[in-house]
């Protein structure tokens, strides 16, 4: 029977999941975390429940942990026959995912300056899987896709010209989560999913997308996923004078700053301590730092949702998801409790309910919802759109 094995890899974390072809139903999932650190971890979710289970003491990197996902999956036992990877940045050259070949990958090289936080990493993991799993066939599902019909006048930033030719453009990401947003509100909402539609992609990387008739208008994110939204630990939109005037004044080099802006900023930054919000919401009545940072994050979603909601000329729908957004009820209260002016009122029980989808008010004129993202399914559809199979499904 063919399976689809999706991978999701981190800089130190790998997402898995495995699909029954035939039904699109998930046989396997886990998640190996803190990998490289002194305590790597690992969760399955099977037929079996959800346990913690024992991971190899000696695994330094991601890039060794295919032999522990073949574990795993032999111990069902199930036939892997294709694999999807999820892949942050196609640049100017993919605008659809594609069945991976040298030439993709030759071509991703090109690009892994548009996200050496991401490219790098992906580019290595994709060719050791290519060389543990030498004949399954393997696609990249990009997040930039989702955003590939973006108006031109979103698309462009306000540059020279020429740098548009140079690759210097709104991409957009999420797009995977997006994808399958949109796909679930028509069974929520019928028809009215073609409306105004806000979706807002809230996790350690956050971004929103404004989507009408289906086809994104905008997105905060743009050509790195650097921008927009204040993040876990990075920055999202900075003045672009700041820098110069580190440079100048402080001696940070480029090097130096971009790693500030992506992994000491954000949430992090701003707390000095931390940019897990389940850690900042337990510690902010006593520290003020993390009250501020919590504040500075309601404040800024609360900013963009009223931008994309002008790109859309208003907005019927807006969608919370990702890990903050999908489970942290605290924090949607606090971004819709200041934007009633839009037409948005949140029903307070509904809210604090875990698992209720809905979460406006009857008199809201905008419907809110907090949906569980599934950016692997998607993968999986990809795969049984691209891949053909032989034999047994």
């Amino acid at each position: 029977m063919s399976h689809t094995l999706t991978l999701n890899v981190g800089s130190s974390s790998v997402k898995f999941v495995l699909f029954r072809r035939a039904d699109q139903t998930q046989v396997v999932q886990g998640v190996f975390d803190n990998i490289g650190q002194e305590t790597p971890t690992l969760r399955i979710v099977d037929a079996d429940g959800s346990r913690q289970v024992p991971v190899n003491g000696d695994l330094t990197d991601v890039l060794g942990i295919l032999p522990e996902i073949d574990g795993i999956v032999q111990a069902h036992p199930m036939e892997i026959s294709a694999i999807a990877h999820r892949v942050v940045h196609g640049g100017w050259l993919y605008d659809s995912h594609r069945v991976i070949d040298e030439a993709l990958l030759q071509g991703l090289e090109t690009l892994r300056d548009l996200a050496p936080n991401h490219l790098p990493l992906e580019i290595g993991f994709i060719r050791r899987s290519l060389d543990h799993y030498r004949t399954v066939p393997q696609v990249a599902c990009f997040d930039t896709v989702f955003h590939r019909d973006l108006p031109d006048i979103a698309k462009r930033l306000p540059l020279p010209r020429g740098l548009f030719d140079k690759g210097v453009r709104r991409y957009g990401f999420h797009g995977l989560s997006y994808t399958y947003l949109m796909g679930r509100l028509p069974d929520l909402i019928g028809d009215k999913a073609q409306g105004r539609v806000v979706l807002a992609h809230l996790g350690s990387g956050a971004s929103m997308a404004a989507v009408r008739r289906g086809k994104p208008v905008d997105t905060t994110m743009a050509a790195t996923p650097l921008g927009g939204l204040m993040m876990a630990t990075r920055s999202g939109d900075l003045d672009p004078g700041i820098p110069g005037f580190l440079a100048r004044a402080h001696g940070v080099q480029p090097q130096d700053f971009e790693h500030m802006v992506s992994a000491e900023s954000g949430l992090k930054g701003v707390s000095g301590a931390t940019g897990d919000i389940r850690d900042l919401l337990a510690r902010e009545k006593a520290n003020p730092a993390a009250a501020e940072a919590i504040a500075m994050f309601c404040y800024q979603t609360r900013k963009w949702v009223a931008a994309m909601a002008a790109a859309l000329e208003g907005i019927d729908v807006l969608v919370f998801s990702g890990g903050i957004g999908a489970n942290a009820p605290v924090i949607r209260q606090r971004i819709c409790e200041d934007l009633d002016w839009m037409g948005l009122t949140i029903d307070t029980q509904a809210n604090a309910t875990k698992g209720e989808l809905c979460i406006s008010a009857p008199g809201s004129k905008v419907m809110i919802f907090a949906l569980p993202t599934d950016e692997e399914s998607v993968m999986a559809a990809t795969v049984n759109a691209l891949v053909t199979f032989n034999g047994d499904d």
